[in-house]
């Protein structure tokens, strides 16, 4: 269920439109339970924030004036972007400064995995998504709303074996580069796995680890680093394998394709600009998504290193590699703008 935060974002830019709305077709609009609906209208009724006007059996909810003309501004300046929690995304600090110098404000949204940051993209709660390529391409050959616009990193992935659990079993999330990673490895003989389980959250990973119940994981930076401390050790890095994009950028289609382009030059010239001194952009990062700076920096001293493209002719390769060929490599090969 989406978060409260996320409603109240999604209702205020709704109300900002102008115009009354009734209560009873916000669930449906916003995609959320009436209970949170009401939950959300309380808190900004007790901000002072909304008009609730009965008529009849039903309450029009409608933006006090004074606050349209400041969110309609407000909305205009402000490009939204979903991303999974990881140490990967550094480089979304030298974004944020270049976009603020067109007077436009990053804001990010973090979410536990790709395909909940991803779908956060076709949802309306984001403009732009950081996520990895294989499940972006996946939406966006399932909904046609998502065009991959920019590159990212590569590394800080491992594949990690417990030593004192042989059940057979690796972990990994779902329609992911580690879900992709784990496919090659497997089919490739390095890891024989029998059975595959998915987390969701990291908090189910790290039970999984605990109860040893898996003997193979296939997971990101930090939880790397969780996972070792839990005595698992890593015995292949995602680089080994010659992955040269983890996670890459994508936009909306509902942005006009001039501005497509041009997020993809500004995006382009943060990465060039962050990877001449990463270290120094780790903390605006780091306090957007609640990890330790310090872990962060580590990740980028040795893990991580910037792809900055995505080369169209190595996603069709990728695509082959892991056995992906319903639609045809060429359908998904569509939705990589062109640079």
């Amino acid at each position: 269920m989406p978060k409260k935060s996320i409603i109240r974002e999604k209702l205020l830019k709704l109300l900002s439109e102008g115009g009354e709305v009734p209560q009873s077709l916000l669930p449906r609009l916003l995609n959320a339970s009436k209970s949170r609906i009401s939950e959300v209208l309380k808190i900004l009724d007790a901000e002072g924030l909304i008009i609730k006007k009965k008529i009849g059996n039903q309450y029009l909810i409608s933006l006090k004036k004074e606050y349209q003309i400041s969110l309609k501004k407000e909305w205009r300046k402000v490009l939204r972007i979903a991303v999974v929690w990881s140490s990967e995304y550094p480089f979304l600090t030298t974004f944020a400064k270049k976009l603020s110098e067109r007077n436009l404000k990053l804001r990010l949204s973090v979410y536990p995995s790709a395909i909940e940051a991803t779908t956060a993209a076709i949802r309306g709660e984001a403009e732009l998504v950081l996520a990895p390529l294989i499940t972006e391409l996946y939406v966006a050959v399932w909904t046609r709303n998502l065009r991959i616009i920019g590159g990212g990193a590569t590394g800080g992935a491992y594949i990690l074996k417990h030593p004192e659990v042989e059940t057979g079993v690796v972990i990994s999330s779902k329609l992911s580069t580690m879900d992709a990673l784990r496919a090659v490895a497997i089919k490739e003989g390095e890891v024989p796995a029998e059975r595959t389980f998915y987390f969701s959250k990291p908090d189910e990973l790290i039970k999984s680890v605990k109860r040893k119940e898996v003997e193979y994981a296939v997971v990101w930076h930090p939880l790397t680093k969780k996972l070792v401390n839990l005595g698992m050790k890593k015995i292949h890095n995602i680089i080994d394998y010659d992955f040269l994009n983890c996670c890459t950028l994508a936009v909306n289609t509902s942005l006009s394709p001039s501005l497509r382009a041009l997020l993809g030059k500004i995006y382009e010239a943060s990465l060039e600009e962050f990877s001449k001194n990463p270290k120094r952009w780790i903390e605006w990062y780091s306090l957007n998504v609640g990890i330790n700076p310090q872990i962060v920096s580590d990740a980028w001293a040795g893990e991580y290193r910037v792809s900055n493209y995505v080369d169209r002719k190595y996603v069709e390769k990728l695509l082959n590699r892991v056995g992906i060929s319903i639609p045809s490599t060429s359908t998904y090969i569509t939705f990589i703008q062109k640079e």
